[in-house]
């Protein structure tokens, strides 16, 4: 379902792309990908209690060898009515045209890259975070950031691959994975205070991109010895968010509420169009607008 904010009016669309395949119709068995998780990638958990958003609708890419399992965010969004579909072909215009927001996954295995977008493809997408939609773009450390960095470039960012560590403020006394308490207030991080970063790489973040949430004083990479930025978000027309770390989006993967919060905080922020009639709104009135057009 594509969603448009016009003034306080909403127009929902439903733009069917036969080529695709359908998450929610994949097979339960078939391991395509060989993730070793099954295609369906239905049966995780649906995230913190009480955490709900409006429906919208979201393209997964895995036509750039985006092996990596994001069933834990695909069965929260099924599960709030969102449409997810996956991309198998190149990439164009006309089949970004049918969805909220644009999803693009790492790879699986250390020094493993996605393939690079096209420069036509990369303008797609582009034009398609212009155009008013989402993108939501992830790596990893240990992985070779070429591939997605043909995108992520256009927009300001340049993923590093070398793992943030902190000795001192971290999960469970592992210093691979830091807790994140530097975070700027922004829309995606309303009511979140801190998160995990599980192993995750330095956002390297110029104009036009801003950094939303850094490793604290004793949080560093090799590329990144100082505050290491590790989410960063664009907006211009759409939006876009870009993170060093999509281990949370696995299947049961264990995140705080205050984590799961943070993803749909995204999602929602991503699938908002805001258009010229609410620009001078806050976040918070827009989302009221959105919510009460969709009740």
């Amino acid at each position: 379902m594509r969603t448009f904010l016009l003034g306080i009016s909403l127009c929902l669309a439903l733009f069917c792309i036969p080529t695709l395949v359908f998450a929610n119709d994949l097979s339960p068995v078939t391991d395509s990908n060989l993730d070793g998780i099954p295609d369906s990638n239905t049966n995780s958990s649906s995230g913190g209690s009480g955490i709900t958003i409006q429906p919208a609708s979201m393209l997964v890419d895995r036509a750039h060898g985006n092996s990596f399992n994001i069933g834990g965010l695909v069965s929260f969004l099924l599960g709030e009515g969102w449409t997810v579909d996956e991309l198998n072909s190149p990439l164009t215009p006309e089949i970004l045209q049918g969805y909220d927001v644009y999803l693009i996954p790492t790879s699986l295995g250390s020094g493993s890259s996605i393939t690079p977008y096209t420069p036509d493809e990369a303008m797609a997408v582009l034009a398609f975070v212009e155009d008013g939609h989402g993108l939501w773009c992830f790596s990893e450390y240990s992985r070779n950031p070429s591939g997605v960095n043909s995108v992520a470039a256009q927009f300001g960012i340049d993923f590093k691959s070398g793992m943030i560590i902190d000795p001192v403020e971290n999960i469970d006394g592992n210093q691979n994975w830091p807790l994140i308490t530097m975070i700027e207030s922004h829309p995606i991080t309303e009511g979140v205070n801190s998160f995990g970063y599980y192993a995750g790489c330095c956002v390297g973040t110029t104009n036009p991109a801003v950094v939303v949430a850094s490793g604290g004083a004793n949080a560093a990479s090799s590329e990144c010895p100082n505050f290491p930025p590790v989410l960063a978000v664009y907006q211009n027309g759409g939006r876009a968010v870009f993170c060093g770390d999509i281990t949370p989006l696995y299947p049961n993967y264990d995140i705080s509420d205050e984590h799961w919060l943070m993803l749909a905080n995204t999602a929602e922020w991503l699938a908002t169009y805001q258009t010229v009639a609410t620009e001078t709104m806050n976040w918070n009135g827009v989302k009221s607008l959105y919510r009460d057009a969709t009740r």
